[in-house]
């Protein structure tokens, strides 16, 4: 879009003026009008291509982080043209969560409509095939998937007779992860509910546990191939790994921190439970167990309930602190209703991992119908008051103050309390 101080009716005058200047022989009168025509569709040609060729992007190392942490931010604005941009502004939208700071730790964004949001802000001139780098510091404040965009564009000619602005989305995620406490007193069998297990036959072997080596057979992978005891052998011999089964844990997250929807939110009560959550989900991962998700929360402007499916891949911890990064206190359904729907969709062997605020009556009787189903199950509770064991359902339960971050140091320690039928 390109605004100029000068339209068709100046134009006009410049005319008239000329002609004026002709008729009472002035010849300041015809200077000033031939020059106002002259540089006119020169500007308002420039202003029409100032934009054209001109490049902005962002690079964030790294794209995610813990709160509290800071990236760096690098901007690079280029013209890709021979016409030179006389001068440009460029203001990049972002949110006050992820903030660009200076030096002494002051924000650097401009003021926004939008209480969450503000501007980065970039005034520059630049030369034909000109780039021009900039770098920055953010500060990552609160959890969340954050996008940062759109790009306002505005420049103009030479003469600064003509203004042209552009608008171009460039939308960028930055993720903000939960923040992770070490689990201290997580006193879990190791049988069950989580953890690795011994078998009678080899289900699944575990390439850090060697029991041994023995000859060389034809189906045999050469990955397996033990070469100091083949050495000393003078034969081919092979490592024999010690039978093992992995468990699959879904961590089941109730986002509700209120028995009923109407009666609102409790922001730092949902704070604790998504870090609960992603503590859990670290620690199991450190396990080498498998882990899944599903929380009756939504991402933002988004309808569906969270779900990843177990895993233990090098990815997987990412895929779910993510999940838990987005997570918002939008519940899709009944916490006591969506375990059971979920509970079906999930392999009969994984143990649901209970983590929530809110202990109702409805939930309660979900878990003893899950529990009498056969389902392995574990309650972590973050209730104001411990809560009542459930039969043949290993509870846990979190003060309060049992889930405190301290600033200072970056972290905090959970204290999970067994809860003694």
């Amino acid at each position: 879009m390109t605004k100029g101080l000068f339209d068709r009716r100046w134009v006009a005058l410049a005319v008239a003026v000329v002609a004026l200047g002709v008729v009472l022989g002035e010849p300041p009168l015809i200077l000033l009008s031939a020059l106002i025509l002259t540089l006119f569709p020169i500007a308002r040609w420039w202003s029409r291509r100032v934009l054209r060729g001109v490049r902005y992007q962002r690079r964030f190392v790294p794209s995610r982080a813990f709160p509290g942490e800071r990236l760096r931010l690098t901007v690079q604005i280029e013209n890709r043209k021979l016409l030179p941009v006389p001068w440009l502004r460029v203001q990049d939208e972002f949110p006050r969560a992820v903030t660009p700071v200076g030096r002494e730790g002051q924000s650097l964004l401009a003021p926004s409509h939008e209480q969450e949001r503000g501007y980065l802000v970039s005034l520059l001139t630049l030369r034909w095939y000109e780039r021009v780098r900039r770098q920055y510091m953010l500060r990552c404040a609160r959890r969340g998937v954050f996008v940062v965009g759109p790009v306002r564009y505005q420049s103009g000619d030479l003469f600064s007779l003509f203004r042209t602005e552009e608008v171009r989305r460039q939308p960028q995620r930055v993720v903000v992860y939960p923040r992770l406490v070490p689990l201290e007193a997580l006193d879990i069998p190791s049988k069950a509910p989580f953890g690795d297990t011994r078998a009678p036959r080899e289900l699944f072997r575990d390439p850090s546990r060697i029991m041994g080596c023995r000859d060389h057979r034809p189906h045999d992978s050469f990955r397996h191939i033990h070469w100091k005891a083949t050495a000393r052998r003078g034969e081919l011999q092979v490592k024999v790994y010690e039978p093992t089964v992995t468990l699959s844990v879904v961590l089941c997250l109730n986002v509700a921190t209120f028995a009923h929807p109407w009666q609102g939110v409790r922001p730092e009560i949902l704070e604790r439970l998504v870090s609960a959550t992603a503590s859990l989900a670290n620690y199991a991962i450190e396990q080498r167990w498998l882990v899944g998700l599903a929380a009756n929360g939504t991402m933002r402007h988004a309808d569906q309930p969270i779900r990843v499916p177990p895993g233990c891949g090098p990815d997987q911890l990412s895929s779910l602190l993510e999940a838990l990064a987005g997570v918002t206190s939008f519940t899709t359904a009944p916490f006591e209703r969506f375990l059971l729907d979920e509970s079906r969709r999930m392999a009969w062997g994984a143990t649901l991992v209970v983590v929530t605020a809110v202990l109702t009556d409805e939930i309660r009787a979900s878990l003893a119908r899950l529990r009498a189903a056969g389902r392995r199950l574990v309650l972590v509770a973050l209730t104001p008051e411990p809560p009542e064991a459930l039969p043949g359902v290993l509870t846990y339960f979190v003060p309060q103050e049992g889930l405190a971050f301290d600033p200072t140091e970056g972290g905090g320690k959970a204290h999970l309390v067994p809860v003694e039928p």
